[in-house]
């Protein structure tokens, strides 16, 4: 037998009656399509993402180097990611502590009242609320081509607030280093919008 459309089917003084299933309206299949855009549009929006190629100069006297900063709602998620690139002049000049430091508020504050009065770079950068240190690897054409990556991922314990990024080396301190090639980089970060941000 052949198959026709659905059927809803009534007994009625022991006869089946059948009745046509209605088709569905278009203007129903429309609206639940654009529900779905509008759904995945929304989805799309909860994710931000900031990005940043520039070149920062570190000396003795500039031994910290404001990179960026960013705002995350409380509770958000967040990931970051900083591709330094490098070559052998800039780790032949003489010693050096490179490292990527985050700062959240409070440590920021903290961070640039002891600038101000002067201070040595390992006491300011104790505030730092993360700390990734970068060090030298062998200098393989692979390895000029992928730079030095530091990447993480956490969550904003504290409340909606804004975070500093610097590039600093505080081993500078400590000779004439005036000839350090500047530092080139790319920073990506991504964090989730849960309601109000502070301006950036």
């Amino acid at each position: 037998e052949g198959k026709g459309p659905p059927t809803d089917g009534r007994t009625t003084g022991g006869r089946m009656q059948l009745t046509m299933a209605a088709p569905r309206p278009r203007n129903v299949l429309a609206a639940t399509a654009a529900t779905a855009l509008l759904l995945l549009l929304s989805l799309a929006s909860v994710a931000h993402a900031k990005r940043v190629h520039e070149a920062v100069q570190l000396t003795s006297i500039d031994t910290e180097a404001y990179l960026t900063k960013f705002v995350v709602d409380k509770g958000a998620n967040l990931q970051l990611a900083v591709q330094l690139h490098l070559d052998d002049a800039f780790w032949d000049v003489g010693k050096h502590t490179l490292e990527i430091d985050v700062f959240n508020e409070k440590g920021f504050e903290t961070f640039r009242t002891l600038l101000e009065k002067g201070s040595l770079c390992d006491q300011r950068l104790k505030h730092a609320h993360k700390r990734y240190a970068v060090t030298r690897k062998p200098a393989t054409r692979l390895q000029v081509q992928l730079g030095y990556g530091v990447s993480d991922a956490w969550r904003n314990e504290g409340p909606s607030q804004v975070f500093y990024i610097y590039a600093t080396d505080c081993a500078l301190e400590f000779y004439n280093a005036k000839s350090v090639p500047s530092v080139k980089y790319d920073l990506e970060i991504q964090t989730e919008h849960l309601g109000h941000l502070p301006s950036d």
